[in-house]
């Protein structure tokens, strides 16, 4: 490739180069943005969001702390708690529960899911512990914190309004605790680069196709062909 040639052709139509510049990173970035006019002004806002999640970790027992002792009675049996592990999972997920988060307006939106901790990470079918964890995941890493902690705390002021309303004695109540609050925010997906590079570079190769095929339609300099040459060569001998 002669690049003296290529960058002499972008220099003759740099008009046209420049418009497909201006035009390429225009383009580029009405793919990642769009001008919003909700707030009166009008400001970009992206066209995809982030997914930021954080969790919360809970402990299931019977009051006092049982898995300090050497042994368990039936009632204290890990394995019956990592089974109500399971089933409180599922009603942190409940509407009850997402009526009672809906109470404070400033926390919406959204996803949460609860589930119970294996004894083995790596092994689908391994028991629960009696530990369980509430996650959120949303567009930015503070909201995820504070849809993590408001999820948990409206499980629990669910957990403990059944209980009450249930009659069930404070000392025969499961104890669910929070034994980890809200992690710092873990980035899961992050916005596409691949359709604005895509863009940018469509646009380009279309706007310098477009400057070669325009000098080939009108060459600056014209070939001469060798009999030609030949011609004015003869010319000049019978002359001199």
């Amino acid at each position: 490739m002669d690049l003296g040639l290529f960058f002499r052709v972008l220099w003759r139509f740099r008009l046209l180069v420049a418009l497909g510049l201006v035009m390429a990173f225009t383009l580029t970035i009405l793919s990642v943005a769009r001008v919003d006019f909700s707030g009166g002004s009008p400001q970009l806002v992206y066209r995809q969001k982030e997914q930021w999640q954080s969790y919360t970790t809970l402990i299931i027992s019977p009051r006092g702390f049982p898995y300090g002792r050497t042994g368990f009675s039936p009632n204290d049996d890990p394995s019956r708690y990592g089974t109500l592990a399971t089933i409180y999972s599922n009603l942190a997920q409940s509407d009850a529960v997402r009526r009672i988060m809906a109470r404070d307006s400033k926390i919406r939106g959204g996803s949460i899911v609860a589930q119970p901790i294996l004894a083995s990470a790596n092994n689908s079918s391994a028991p629960p512990l009696p530990l369980m964890t509430i996650a959120a995941t949303t567009s930015t890493g503070a909201r995820a914190v504070a849809i993590a902690e408001r999820a948990t705390a409206a499980f629990l002021d669910f957990l403990h309004s059944e209980q009450s309303t249930n009659g069930i004695p404070k000392g025969k109540r499961v104890v669910v605790s929070e034994t980890k609050r809200a992690t710092p925010a873990v980035l899961l997906k992050g916005r596409s680069k691949t359709t604005p590079v895509a863009v940018f570079l469509a646009v380009m190769i279309v706007c310098v196709g477009l400057a070669f095929m325009l000098e080939n339609l009108r060459p600056r300099v014209h070939a001469v062909s060798s009999d030609s040459t030949d011609d004015r060569m003869a010319t000049a001998r019978r002359s001199a």
